[in-house]
């Protein structure tokens, strides 16, 4: 057989099979067989032209990366613990009450009507006197009027509390306003107090 003629068959069928793979793969692009035989390579041989096997190049895909978005990192907000300022309330200056009279203090005349209760007599000292022979050894320091005056109030000083107050104290609390402080109490149809340490009686100021 001619060799030339062997040379033809073989294009042939080349471009055949070329034909098939560009059918059964369209997504080669755009290949066809007109640009398949377009790029055959003309061999030079001793007998003349002959065309040999085609170079196919694949074509060249085009790739457009999709960017990957990642996800923003969220700024770390810094959490700090609000610092509480605590106020406290300022305790409240009590201002000193201005002396008043107690609402338990009573004149020498109106104490017989008190009689059982504690109360706190004022009045001036009419007359003292101290019974130092009688049972008891009573002081006797008599407000508003002196003895006998049933309308007197006495204030009565037993001798075993004598010692607890100033020395002869008939004579400290002679003409002297005074306030005594205890339980009323009756003894026959006068008033009196029983007082048991200086404490009890309190010496007004003279307001002459």
């Amino acid at each position: 057989m001619d060799h030339k003629f062997l040379c033809i068959l073989l294009v042939a069928w080349l471009l055949g099979s070329c034909s098939a793979w560009v059918t059964k793969d369209p997504a080669a692009g755009n290949l066809s067989k007109r640009s398949l035989q377009q790029t055959a390579v003309t061999i030079q041989t001793s007998e003349g032209e002959h065309r040999s096997t085609p170079t196919v190049s694949s074509p060249t895909a085009s790739w457009t990366d999709t960017p990957t978005i990642l996800p923003a990192t969220p700024t770390d907000i810094p959490t700090s613990t609000p610092e509480w300022t605590f106020t406290s309330t300022p305790a409240l200056a009590l201002t000193p009450s201005q002396t008043v009279t107690p609402s338990n203090v009573v004149d020498w005349s109106e104490a017989g009507k008190y009689a059982g209760e504690e109360r706190t007599v004022c009045g001036p000292v009419k007359g003292t006197h101290y019974a130092e022979s009688s049972n008891g050894k009573p002081t006797f320091l008599n407000i508003g009027e002196d003895y006998p005056s049933p309308k007197r109030f006495t204030v009565l000083i037993w001798g075993d509390d004598r010692d607890n107050f100033p020395s002869e104290h008939e004579l400290f609390y002679a003409e002297k306003n005074i306030c005594a402080n205890g339980e009323i109490q009756e003894y026959q149809g006068t008033f009196e107090i029983v007082v048991r340490s200086p404490e009890a009686i309190t010496v007004q100021e003279s307001s002459d």
